[in-house]
């Protein structure tokens, strides 16, 4: 009896810690500064509607971030565009919420989307392989079914490039060589309900986003105390 009280206890002393480590989500604000490397004209359409868009990286300053950021980066903040129907607010300083890309996207989505990155994200730096990343990752967000990447291709389903040219053709050849890449980086993306979501790129064309999320000081501290009170219990009933 008293070792099933012990481990009831226990049980209620991890569930305390642990809604007490949900810590408050992270946020930043964040400043429209324009497009990192310069930016093509993409004729695009989404589930049949057509739009001209600028297809590219996109430079951010930031500040006032809530709570340290979980990763690491310098310069400003760079980002590529997760959202195609929604508008980008360039005028305003907007508040921004920090979520794993697993976390907003399913795991075989972030996977993928990381497989990306880790393939490819290095041969940015330029106006056509910036809208070549850009044009990847749409198709990723909106036509990946999580296994097959042979289907991926920006001249069919949900999301399709209206004209060919150079950007479109790399796009395609980073997409069609994902299935032999493995992903080696945590990704972020930031939210806001009023201005377009992103896919946090790097602080800089050198910094890459390969930290984990941290484990904050509650969910800790409640590991640690857990120990203790269960030899406490134990010795008191003893």
């Amino acid at each position: 009896m008293k070792n099933a009280f012990i481990f009831a206890a226990a049980l209620f002393v991890v569930g305390f810690f642990t809604t007490t480590a949900q810590a408050t989500p992270i946020t930043i604000d964040v400043h429209y500064n324009g497009m990192e490397n310069g930016s093509e004209n993409i004729s695009a359409s989404l589930l049949g509607r057509s739009s001209t868009v600028m297809a590219g990286m996109i430079s951010f300053s930031h500040s006032n971030p809530s709570a340290p950021l979980p990763f690491n980066f310098d310069g400003d903040l760079l980002a590529f565009c997760i959202e195609f129907s929604q508008m980008l607010n360039t005028s305003q300083t907007m508040q921004y919420t920090i979520t794993a890309a697993h976390q907003w996207f399913s795991a075989l989505q972030a996977d993928a989307i990381t497989r990306l990155y880790t393939g490819f994200g290095s041969q940015t730096g330029t106006a056509r392989n910036d809208a070549a990343f850009q044009l990847a990752l749409w198709e990723l967000v909106y036509d990946f079914n999580g296994t097959d990447f042979t289907g991926l291709s920006l001249a069919s389903g949900n999301f399709k490039a209206n004209r060919q040219s150079t950007s479109v053709t790399l796009a395609n050849s980073w997409l069609n060589q994902l299935a032999n890449v493995t992903s080696q980086h945590t990704m972020f993306v930031m939210t806001n309900a009023y201005s377009q979501n992103q896919l946090i790129f790097t602080g800089n064309n050198g910094t890459p986003f390969n930290e984990p999320l941290p484990v904050s000081a509650p969910a800790t501290f409640g590991i640690f105390s857990l120990g203790l009170f269960g030899l406490a219990l134990r010795r008191r009933l003893r």
